[in-house]
This record gives C-alpha cells, structure tokens and sequence, in this order.
C-alpha cells in the first residue's frame, strides 16, 4: 500500500511514511482502524443493537479496540440519537423539488424575472387553495447549529440553535421539523413550506433514510391532523424577500434563539469524531 502511495505521488523511496499519508491527504492504518470502529459503535448505539447494551454496560475487554475507541469518544456515543428501523416514508406529504419546471432547466438559465414569475404564480397559487405558507432556513456558524422558520400570513418568525457543529443538511432539517410543530400547534389543517434546501428535501423523499430528524418530520406528520402538507423547494440567494428573512432570522438565531439539546444523527457523529482523529493526526505529524 505504501509503495503504491509513493509510486502515485512520484515520491522517492527514502520518503518518510508519514509524509506520504500526508500527501495523499489519508489517515494511516491506526487511524483509519479507528474510525472504522467509531462506525460501527455509532451505529449499534443508533440502532440499538444488542450490542449497545454491552457498550453502555463497560462489559469490554479492556485494550481491546472497541474499548480503546469508546471511552476515547465517548462524550459523543452518549449522545447519539436513536434510529428506528421501520419504513418512515409517508404518501401524506407532497414534495416539489423543481421550482423551474416547464420553463428553464436550471437557476443557471433563469434570470430575476423568471424567478419572481415562477415564485409569484407558486405563492398565488397556494394561498388559493388556503395554505398556510411557512420558509424555512437554517445555518452552520461557528461550531454551532441554527435554524428559523417565519409563517406569512402571521409573520410569526421563530429561531433555535444549539452549541454543536452539524451538517447543513441538519440545520435545515431542523428548521422543517420546527415549523411543522408550530402547525401542529395553531391547528393548520394545510401547510406548504418553502425551503431552500435540496439535500433535505430529498432526505425526506428516501424511504430508508436514517436521518432521526427526517424521521421525526415524518411521524409527526403521520401523527398530525394536518389534513395537506406540501414542502417546496425555492432557489436560494434569488432576491425572494421572506427567504432572505428566514436567512438573516437562522444566522441571528445565536443571538436571540431558543437554545436546543440535540443528540448527535449517524452522519454527524461519524463527522465529529473523523475531525477529532484527523485534528489528531495534523498535530502528530507537526511533531515528526
């Protein structure tokens, strides 16, 4: 593997091996076993596995790599969230992730007008049919998690962070699920939210997807008396005054949010603990 690395690099044989994983920007073996074992241990604790329970019980061999990896991480392990392995995909909800469909084939070909169109005659048309129309956003700043969503018609705007770095996916999932509370809460019986967000979107279209915030998005809409629940996509950044709110209101959140605990998704942890053995490794080899 080595002489592999260093033929591809065009390195010399005298090429010190640390150099050479830092090169080709990869982990060394020892890292890389690690974080495969951070895996598997997250994914047991998310899904609850039986091995979960030797997990929380300390019955593992000590020196073992399992044992090595969870008390190395295990400020994180203790706070991932459960996944559950039924389907959660719904029919309820009804998705439209091509804001320019039938008119241009991307926001590279469209200019500001067709967009103001487009979003006018969606917004026309939704409120005709007695929508409550809610935008959603969220944001990653400083090591820290943030999503608002604003309701039109009341222009009730509503934000929350929480002190972790998550992906942005998470925020803006995050941002979904707490504009459909409030819906819940003030007894909508149809709600469209527009969104920004095209990875979140498409969370919530896979049956199969572990993401326990998608998860919650959906069984609380299965357990809703929303009678129509509709979720848009719009183009971010395209001068669409409410968007560029719920933008500002889910930066700002930080300052003036609710502050939230939330446990860390499969993707996330993975990601928490991949910066802390690859910050690990940068500060090994400074020292070489």
């Amino acid at each position: 593997c080595n002489s592999n690395l260093r033929r591809c690099l065009g390195l010399i044989r005298s090429t010190p091996t640390h150099v050479i994983y830092h090169m080709a920007a990869e982990l060394p073996p020892k890292y890389r076993l690690e974080l495969a074992t951070a895996k598997e241990i997250i994914k047991c604790i998310a899904y609850n596995l039986p091995t979960k329970k030797i997990l929380l019980a300390k019955n593992l061999v000590k020196q073992s790599s399992y044992f090595k990896v969870y008390e190395k991480y295990k400020t994180i392990f203790f706070n991932i969230a459960r996944v559950h392995n039924n389907p959660s995909n719904t029919n309820k909800i009804r998705i439209n992730n091509n804001f320019f469909k039938g008119v241009v084939k991307n926001k590279k070909e469209a200019n500001q007008s067709i967009i103001n169109n487009i979003y006018r005659e969606k917004i026309q048309q939704l409120e005709a049919n007695q929508y409550e129309i809610l935008f959603t956003d969220g944001s990653i700043k400083e090591n820290k998690t943030s999503a608002a969503f604003i309701h039109k018609n009341s222009n009730t705007s509503k934000s929350f962070y929480c002190n972790k770095r998550t992906a942005s996916m998470t925020a803006e999932l995050l941002a979904i699920l707490k504009a459909i509370e409030f819906s819940i809460d003030q007894q909508f019986t149809k709600i469209a939210i527009l969104t920004d967000s095209l990875s979140s979107i498409i969370v919530l279209k896979d049956s199969e997807n572990n993401n326990f915030i998608a998860q919650e998005i959906i069984h609380s809409i299965n357990m809703s008396s929303i009678q129509a629940k509709e979720i848009h996509h719009i183009p971010s950044h395209s001068n669409i005054q409410l968007n560029e709110k719920v933008d500002n209101a889910a930066k700002n959140a930080t300052q003036d949010g609710e502050l939230l605990r939330l446990p860390w998704s499969i993707k996330d942890a993975t990601k928490e603990v991949f910066n802390k053995i690859k910050n690990e490794w940068e500060q090994e080899y400074k020292s070489k």
